[in-house]
């Protein structure tokens, strides 16, 4: 992680620091438990009113998901 830290020219020193002082993990973990109770295995996932779409997704989908969900169909479409 720190190679790649690198190339993204972070201050290795802050990031170093973030990283063994455990600084943001209890906040990882939280966001790790919540996803895993709503079902999420993976990046993207979207929810849109509550429907959950997984994978990469087409501008045209989720153009017609978040239509249909603006005019009151809730039907979860897959694209």
């Amino acid at each position: 992680m720190g190679k790649y830290a690198q190339t993204l020219d972070l201050n290795m020193t802050e990031f170093e620091s973030c990283i063994s002082e455990g600084k943001h993990k209890g906040t990882v973990e939280q966001d790790a438990a919540q996803a895993e109770a709503d079902g999420v295995h993976g990046t993207p996932t979207l929810f849109i009113n509550g429907l959950k779409y997984e994978g990469v997704q087409p501008y045209h989908a989720l153009k017609y998901y978040i239509d249909q969900a603006l005019h009151g169909n809730f039907e979860q479409q897959n694209g």
